[in-house]
């Protein structure tokens, strides 16, 4: 029954989106006592913000989950630092980041394609190479996406040189590149 579930979480959060003195999560938790729930529903909470495009409020309710001992999914963390991402709010993807690490929520391949395309939006974009060592450590191996952000991002800094050595990479690893690897290519040569 997810999406039924889904479905009036969101119904109840656009209805007190609007009031300030009403914390969907706080109410939440005050009927946890009388109700047979599962934490599962504090994961659908912060998912249902996201789903409604409410993202910093779905991070601020990211951190009352974690802060009162409940867990999130790494879906819902990735869904997080996507919708961060989008709104240009780097430091709170890293923030999002720390504090998986810090509860023990594992990132998986998604996270660190949207932690890179942070690096690659960022002004850090000179760190990418140490991030990408310790995705590595952690045993993720870089996969199209992932060099496609960073080709792109190098081309549209006009960092050619770096751009054709991770296309070489990209062969070494067996990771073929595509349509979207030969157009930023391309268009950073036309450049």
């Amino acid at each position: 029954k997810f999406p039924l579930a889904m479905q009036f979480l969101c119904e109840l959060i656009e209805l007190t989106s609007k009031k300030e003195e009403v914390d969907v999560f706080r109410v939440l938790v005050s009927a946890t006592d009388e109700c047979n729930w599962d934490p599962v529903v504090f994961d659908m909470l912060v998912k249902g913000y996201l789903k409604l495009g409410l993202v910093e409020e779905g991070f601020r309710v990211f951190r009352e989950v974690l802060d009162s001992g409940f867990s999130v999914s790494v879906v819902t963390c990735n869904h997080l630092l996507n919708g961060l991402l989008k709104l240009d709010l780097m430091e709170d993807c890293w923030q999002v980041y720390s504090v998986m690490c810090r509860v023990g929520i594992h990132p998986n391949t998604y996270t660190f394609n949207i932690l890179t395309n942070v690096f690659c939006n960022d002004s850090n974009f000179r760190e990418v190479d140490d991030f990408l060592e310790k995705m590595e450590e952690e045993g993720f191996e870089p996969d199209l996406v992932t060099y496609n952000t960073l080709v792109s991002s190098y081309c549209r800094r006009g960092r050619l040189k770096e751009a054709f050595y991770l296309y070489k990479i990209m062969y070494r690893r067996r990771v073929v590149p595509d349509l979207v690897t030969y157009t930023s290519l391309i268009k950073g040569l036309c450049k």
